[in-house]
C-alpha cells in the first residue's frame, strides 16, 4: 500500500478518469481504472504522480482504443503533472 505524504503532488481517480472518458466513456474508464489498479495492488481513488503513470502504463497494453488513448493521456499527463 502506497504511504501518503502530504507534501507530495497527488493524483484524485476524477482526474484520471476524466483525462481518458473524452474518447472512451466513463464507465469502461471506471472499470478500466479499478482492473488496473487491483493488478497493481493500488489505492482506488487517489495515487501518487508515479502510481497514475503505472496505471496509465497499465491501460496503455490494453488493446483498442483504450490502449491507444492511454498512451497519448501518458504523454499528456507527464507534461502537466511534471509541473507540480
Amino acid at each position: 500500500m502506497m504511504s501518503v505524504h502530504p507534501s507530495r503532488p497527488m493524483v484524485r481517480r476524477d482526474e484520471l478518469v476524466g483525462m481518458l472518458a473524452s474518447a472512451v466513456g466513463e464507465a469502461p474508464v471506471q472499470a478500466a481504472v479499478d482492473r488496473a489498479c487491483e493488478a497493481l495492488a493500488l489505492p482506488a481513488d487517489r495515487w501518487t504522480v508515479a502510481d497514475a503513470l503505472k496505471i496509465l502504463e497499465h491501460l496503455a497494453e490494453s488493446p483498442g482504443l483504450l490502449g491507444i488513448t492511454a498512451r497519448f493521456v501518458k504523454t499528456r499527463a507527464i507534461l502537466s503533472w511534471g509541473r507540480r
